[in-house]
Formats: structure tokens, C-alpha cells, sequence
């Protein structure tokens, strides 16, 4: 019987959603909210990566798969298949187009977020599959009727 509250005790002790920190340890842990996040405000030390951790994946995307080289193939089929390719999410160089297969009136395509302005706002299926990225930034894309078909071109210098 000694042992009987035990298990309340230790649940009780192990319940907490909030981490305290001492002003006088600069090694404390970092608070959280109740749904254990980090602030947004985590400090002048902290203010780029919390920049970068709001800015999020642009279309799902997180990693890219690299097609930057010259001689890469930058080809994307425009069907419900892109979901399952990992080129859906796609680094290449300022000044190189991507082509897009596939049928553009039944599948439309459109910007979904990232950087401004976004290269699929202004594409037109009637002039041709290539969409051309002049300028340095992550240009999500998406068909606006079918939502799992979305990716994000990455553009780097």
C-alpha cells in the first residue's frame, strides 16, 4: 500500500505543457505553448531560423530534387501521377524552363504560393508546355480542381 499513490503522483509530475526557464541560465530550455511550439519571439539569436521555420514548405515541397546541371532532363508529367514523383519538387538555375506534359484544359495549372511573381500565374497552355524562371526564388504550382497535384519549382543562382 505504500506505493499506491505513486501513479497519480507521476502522472501529475508528468502532465505539464509549459517549460519554465530562469532568466539567470542562459542554457534553460525554451518555452512552449500549451501546443508545444516555440515561440515566435525566440530572441535575437533565434530570429533568422524562426524566419525560416514560418516560412514553411511552398506546395508541400521541403527537399527538391536536384535537375540544375545543364544536360538534366527538367520534364514533369501533367497528370494525377505527378503526386508519386519526387521531381514534383525540383531545384534548378536561374534561366533554365521546365516542360510540363500533359492536357492543360482538363488539368489546369496555376501558382500556389512562394515567391513573387510566380511564373504559373502567367502561363498559358496556348503558347507551349515550357514554363521559362527567370529570376531566383521557390514558385509553388498546383491544379486548382485536383488538390494533391501540387509541387514547387526551387531557382537558384
Amino acid at each position: 500500500m505504500r506505493w499506491a499513490g505513486l501513479p497519480l503522483l507521476f502522472l501529475l509530475a508528468c502532465s505539464s505543457t509549459k517549460t519554465t526557464t530562469s532568466s539567470d541560465d542562459p542554457d534553460a530550455a525554451t518555452p512552449t505553448d500549451a501546443g508545444g511550439t516555440k515561440p515566435k519571439d525566440g530572441g535575437v539569436a533565434d530570429g533568422a531560423a524562426d524566419a525560416k521555420e514560418d516560412a514553411g514548405p511552398v506546395s508541400g515541397c521541403t527537399t527538391y530534387v536536384d535537375r540544375s546541371a545543364p544536360a538534366d532532363e527538367r520534364v514533369e508529367t501533367w497528370d494525377f501521377s505527378l503526386v508519386q514523383h519526387p521531381e514534383r519538387c525540383m531545384k534548378i538555375k536561374v534561366g533554365q524552363s521546365v516542360t510540363f506534359n500533359g492536357d492543360f484544359t482538363m488539368r489546369p495549372i496555376a501558382g500556389n504560393g512562394g515567391d513573387s511573381p510566380n511564373p504559373f500565374d502567367s502561363f498559358d497552355p496556348s503558347s507551349g508546355n515550357i514554363i521559362a524562371f527567370p529570376v531566383e526564388g521557390t514558385f509553388g504550382y498546383a491544379n486548382p480542381d485536383t488538390p494533391a497535384m501540387l509541387g514547387a519549382i526551387q531557382v537558384v543562382p
